[in-house]
């Protein structure tokens, strides 16, 4: 899905104005399909790949809704952390992050003080 990338269409001259409902459903159909006969063989219950929200025109959100649901397929939103910590270090001047829940503490404790 990444040929439906702005950028990557702006290197052959199109924009999302230039993309049809029909080819891009049938792209990501053929996506899926692809990955789906991969999981069969490995005998996995799932599978799924990274749709930028940019490879979605966006005159086709409420026909990819529909799609998803049709197709019975869960969205999974990942939000990178480091795009969350970069905003909070603009209103903060410093800005402490660790997923050690001991250090957290000591980290909090001495910002207290």
């Amino acid at each position: 899905m990444v040929k439906y990338s702005p950028s990557t269409l702006r290197t052959s001259k199109r924009s999302h104005l230039d993309i049809s409902w029909e080819d891009w459903k049938r792209d990501a159909e053929n996506a899926f399909n692809r990955l789906t006969c991969k999981a069969q063989k490995g005998q996995h219950g799932m599978v799924g790949f990274k749709l930028m929200y940019d490879q979605v025109p966006v005159q086709f959100i409420d026909k990819f809704l529909e799609w998803l649901q049709q197709q019975d397929i869960t969205v999974v939103q990942l939000v990178r952390e480091a795009t969350i910590l970069r905003i909070a270090s603009q209103h903060h001047l410093s800005v402490a992050h660790t997923t050690n829940a001991t250090l957290a503490a000591r980290q909090k404790k001495r910002s207290q003080a």
